[in-house]
């Protein structure tokens, strides 16, 4: 699909008049010096993947201290260890290590419920970029992005690309989690197949304005 979406940007400008060249091998060191940080708001989206590992690491920490709190507890109430607390105390902590362990419970079981969510989340995310690459990427507000700017600007021409791609996405897909669409805004943006793309994009809009204008 990406590559028919280019042959028809070709030759649609060929048809204007328009020299087009292929671009060169676009890789994240041309684009920045250095690596890239990321905006703050594309690192909130958390996939189904991470929200699982997180369920369950919550989920064996409150385990550990549940079922060894609860072990000295039952210990100090028979009398086996010798702790420095009032009488009623291990009874009182004994419910509390019991509720740790309740907890951890239901975050296993949150955490099962989470990856059932996985197939839904890839669909949307690949339907998505699937959208993005052959349709969003010819979107007006990233055919007017510069195609080369000083080396100095690098990083500003990033974060132009960055809030480019997130208003398209945005504008488009208006009912689907903004956390979400600004992650794919940052993935589209530090993706150097992509960035491939959207620099010819550019290029071949630049080239049939001129075209059009002289």
């Amino acid at each position: 699909m990406m590559s028919l979406y280019k042959d028809v940007q070709k030759a649609a400008a060929r048809k204007q008049g328009v020299d087009v060249k292929e671009p060169a091998e676009v890789t994240m060191s041309n684009i920045l010096d250095g690596p890239i940080k990321r905006p703050d708001e594309s690192k909130l989206f958390k996939t189904v993947e991470e929200r699982c590992a997180d369920a369950r690491s919550t989920a064996m920490t409150l385990l550990l201290v549940g079922v060894l709190g609860l072990a000295a507890m039952i210990l100090a109430i028979t009398g086996s260890l010798q702790l420095p607390l009032p009488k009623i105390a291990p009874y009182s902590m004994s419910v509390l290590f019991l509720a740790f362990i309740g907890v951890a419970v239901a975050q296993i079981q949150k955490s099962k419920k989470i990856l059932t969510e996985g197939p839904a989340e890839h669909a949307r995310i690949k339907n998505i970029k699937k959208w993005f690459e052959t349709e969003g990427i010819a979107a007006p507000e990233i055919a007017e992005l510069p195609v080369t700017v000083p080396v100095n600007e690098l990083e500003s021409l990033y974060r132009k690309k960055y809030e480019a791609i997130k208003e398209v996405l945005h504008k488009q897909f208006s009912e689907e989690d903004v956390k979400l669409l600004d992650k794919l805004a940052a993935d589209f943006s530090e993706d150097a197949r992509i960035d491939a793309m959207l620099e010819e994009q550019v290029r071949i809009e630049a080239a049939v304005r001129d075209k059009r204008t002289s």
